[in-house]
C-alpha cells in the first residue's frame, strides 16, 4: 500500500482537518454530468471549467475555515462500455488519485438527474470498479445535479432500477444538487455534512497500492516517449516534399464508420454545411459529391454511407457496399485523397481495425497509398497530443497508422479558423508528391461491374417497391369494401 497515515479526525463534528475529494461521472452526448459545476459550488468559486474536462486537475480553496482540494475529471461516455473509453480518459482518470497525496478521503459520482436518459449510464459501476478498485465504494457518493429545482425528484431516485443500484453502491448514501442555484449555501452544507460523515464511517483517506502507482507512471511514460518519435519520424517522411504541387483540382473521398464525423469533416473542408449532419443518428444511405474553393484550389469531396458501428463487411448490406465502391466514379478520374474518418470519442479496437480493414477491400489494395487517417472530435484532445493518443491506444489503432504510412491529421470540427483545413490540403499534396502526382484508380473493368450491379439492384428495388404499392392498394381497397380489388395482390 502506499505510504501515508489518515488526515486528523477533530473538531466537535469530528470532520478532517483537511478534505480531498475526487469528482467521477460520465457524459451522454452534448450534456455533460455536471461535475465541474459540483466542484465550483463545493469551492465556492470558478475553479474549473465547466464545458469539457479532459484532463484530471486539482483545485484547492479554505472552505468553512478547512484546506479542502478537489480533482475533477474526465467523463466517459455514458452509453460506451470501459474497452471502448479512449485510453488517455482511462488513465486520466487512474492518476486521479495521485493528485491529492497521500489520498483521497472522498469519491462523488456524479450523474445527471434532468435528462431523458437518466439511470441508462450501464457503465458507471464498470468504469469506477476496473480503473480504480471495489474499494471506492466504501468511500463514494452518489451526487445527482439539476439544472431546475422542480427536477430534484428523490422519488425518482428510488423507482428507478439503475440508480436505485448505484446507490446501494455507495451503501445508500446520495444527494441531490441544483447546480444552477449557487446562491443557496445550505445544499452545499448538507453535501458536505454527508461527506464528513462517511468519512467518518470508512476511516481515513482512500490508499492506492504502490506498484500501481508505478505502473502507470512507467505507461505514462512510454506513451510520451512513443509520441515523440512518432513526431519525429513524421517530419523526417515529409522533409524534401513539396508543400505546394500546383494542383489546382483536388478530389477527396471520405469513408469510415457511421458517427465518426464523415460528413462534419467535408463541411469544414468546404468551409460550408454542403453535407447534412443528423443530430438524431440517421445515416446517409447514398454518397453525396459537394464541390467549393479552398485555399486557391477546386474541391471536391465525396461523402459515402458509413458502416454500422464497428461492424465487419459481412453486416454491411448489398447496397451500402455498391455505394461505396461506387463513390470513385463520382469524382473522375479518381480521388487524390482517401480519408479514413476515425472519431476520438472513442477507443480504436481490434473490432474496428477489421472493420476498417475489411471495408478498404471494397477499394483496390492501392488505396492505401492515397489514405490519411482523420481524427474527428480534435477538442476532445485537450492539451494531449495526437501522437500522444495514438501511442495510449495501442497496436491496433499504431496498425492503421503504418499502413497508411504515418499519414494523419486531427480536425476540430467545432473550430471556425481554416488553418487545420490548409494543413490537411498541405499533407494531401505532400502524399501526391509522394505518389508522383498520380491520383486512385480502381481499374475500369471495376468501375463497370459496380455500376452495372448496382444498377441491376436498383431496378430490383423499383420492382419489389411497385409491388409493395400495388398490395397496399389492394389492402385498402378490400377495408374500403370494393370487391373487384380484393385479389389483386399480383
Amino acid at each position: 500500500m502506499a505510504s501515508g497515515t489518515s488526515a486528523s479526525i477533530t473538531g466537535k463534528n469530528s470532520e478532517p482537518s483537511e478534505l480531498s475529494i475526487v469528482l467521477i461521472g460520465g457524459r451522454r452526448g452534448g450534456r455533460p454530468s455536471g461535475k465541474s459545476s459540483v466542484g465550483n459550488l463545493i469551492l465556492g468559486r470558478d475553479g474549473f471549467k465547466t464545458n469539457r474536462t479532459t484532463k484530471s486537475v486539482m483545485r484547492q480553496e479554505l472552505v468553512s475555515g478547512r484546506q479542502v482540494s478537489v480533482v475533477d475529471t474526465p467523463g466517459w461516455w455514458s452509453h460506451l462500455p470501459l474497452d471502448l473509453t479512449p485510453k488517455l480518459t482511462q488513465l486520466e482518470i487512474q492518476h486521479s488519485v495521485s493528485l491529492c497525496p497521500p489520498g483521497p478521503h472522498a469519491f462523488v459520482l456524479v450523474m445527471p438527474l434532468d435528462v431523458p436518459s437518466v439511470g441508462t449510464d450501464l457503465s458507471a459501476e464498470e468504469h469506477v470498479s476496473l480503473l480504480l478498485s471495489d474499494r471506492v465504494w466504501k468511500r463514494a457518493i452518489m451526487v445527482f445535479t439539476v439544472a431546475d429545482k422542480t427536477n430534484m425528484r428523490p422519488g425518482l431516485i428510488r423507482s428507478n432500477r439503475q440508480l436505485r443500484y448505484l446507490t446501494e453502491k455507495c451503501e445508500g448514501r446520495f444527494h441531490v444538487l441544483n447546480i444552477s442555484d449557487r446562491g443557496d449555501g445550505s445544499q452545499v452544507t448538507q453535501l458536505m455534512e454527508k461527506i464528513d460523515q462517511m468519512v467518518k464511517s470508512s476511516g481515513g483517506h482512500y490508499e492506492t497500492e504502490e506498484h500501481v502507482s508505478e505502473e502507470l507512471k512507467e505507461k505514462e511514460r512510454t506513451i510520451s516517449r512513443r509520441a515523440e518519435q512518432r513526431r519525429t519520424d513524421t517530419l523526417k517522411r515529409t522533409t524534401g516534399l513539396p508543400k505546394d504541387t500546383g494542383l489546382t483540382d483536388l478530389r477527396i473521398l471520405l469513408l469510415g464508420k457511421e458517427k465518426s464525423g464523415k460528413s462534419s469533416a467535408g463541411n469544414t473542408i468546404l468551409g460550408g454545411r454542403g453535407f447534412k449532419v443528423s443530430q438524431t443518428g440517421q445515416r446517409s444511405a447514398q454518397c453525396e459529391v459537394r464541390q467549393g474553393s479552398v485555399a486557391g484550389r477546386h474541391v471536391t469531396v465525396v461523402d459515402s454511407p458509413g458502416w454500422y458501428y464497428n461492424r465487419p463487411l459481412q453486416d454491411t448490406s448489398e447496397m451500402d457496399k455498391l455505394e461505396i465502391q461506387d463513390s470513385v466514379s463520382l469524382c473522375p478520374p479518381g480521388p487524390h485523397a482517401v480519408l479514413l474518418a476515425v472519431p476520438l470519442h472513442e477507443a480504436f479496437t481490434k473490432a474496428q481495425r477489421v472493420a476498417v480493414e475489411e471495408h478498404m477491400t471494397l477499394l483496390s489494395q492501392s488505396a492505401w497509398s492515397h489514405a490519411i487517417v482523420l481524427f474527428n472530435y480534435g477538442d476532445l484532445l485537450g492539451d494531449r497530443s495526437i501522437e500522444q493518443h495514438i501511442e495510449a491506444e495501442g497496436e491496433d489503432l499504431r496498425w492503421l497508422l503504418d499502413t497508411c504510412g504515418n499519414r494523419y491529421h486531427v480536425f476540430n470540427n467545432q473550430k471556425t479558423d481554416d488553418t487545420q483545413v490548409t494543413e490537411l490540403l498541405q499533407k494531401m499534396e505532400e502524399m501526391v508528391a509522394g505518389n508522383r502526382g498520380g491520383h486512385y484508380e480502381d481499374g475500369g473493368d471495376v468501375s463497370e461491374t459496380t455500376s452495372e450491379r448496382k444498377k441491376i439492384r436498383e431496378e430490383h428495388v423499383h420492382t419489389l417497391m411497385t409491388k409493395i404499392q400495388r398490395q397496399r392498394t389492394a389492402l385498402k381497397a378490400l377495408f374500403e369494401g370494393d370487391v373487384h380489388l380484393q385479389y389483386n395482390f399480383k
